[in-house]
C-alpha cells in the first residue's frame, strides 16, 4: 500500500499516540509490533489475527488476548500502560489497516478498468 511511513530500520508506522505505536516488521507483514515510545528495547509481538481479534472483542475477551502475550509484564513494567491502553492501540491499528486497504482496492480497481 502506497505512502507507507518507514523508521530507520524498515518499519512501516501504522499507528501512534503519545505512549506507543504499532508497526509492521517488513519480513513479517502479517505480524505487528506493539512499540512503546520510552524504551527502544519493550515491544510485544502481535501474530496474525491479534489486531482483529482486540479490535472485534469485548473487554474481557481482550484482557484474556493480551494476557496470552509472553512479555505483556514485562512490557507495561514502569510505565501507565494498562489494558484498555494496550487495546485502544491496537483497534486503532486495526481499522487504519482495514481503511488503507480499501483505498489500496479502490486504486486497483480504477487502475484495472
Amino acid at each position: 500500500m502506497a505512502n507507507k511511513e518507514l523508521d530507520e530500520q524498515g518499519y512501516e508506522l501504522v499507528v501512534e499516540d503519545s505512549e506507543l505505536e504499532v508497526r509492521i516488521d517488513p519480513k513479517e507483514e502479517s505480524g505487528y509490533l506493539l512499540c512503546r515510545k520510552d524504551s527502544d528495547r519493550k515491544f510485544i509481538l502481535f501474530p496474525r489475527g491479534t489486531l482483529e481479534g482486540l479490535a472485534k472483542s469485548d473487554r474481557d475477551a481482550g484482557r484474556a488476548i493480551i494476557n496470552n502475550l509472553a512479555q505483556y509484564s514485562y512490557f507495561i513494567e514502569g510505565s501507565k500502560l494498562n489494558y484498555d491502553s494496550i487495546n485502544a492501540i491496537a483497534t486503532k491499528a486495526y481499522l487504519k489497516r482495514q481503511e488503507d486497504y480499501q483505498i489500496w482496492k479502490a486504486q486497483q480497481d480504477l487502475e484495472s478498468e
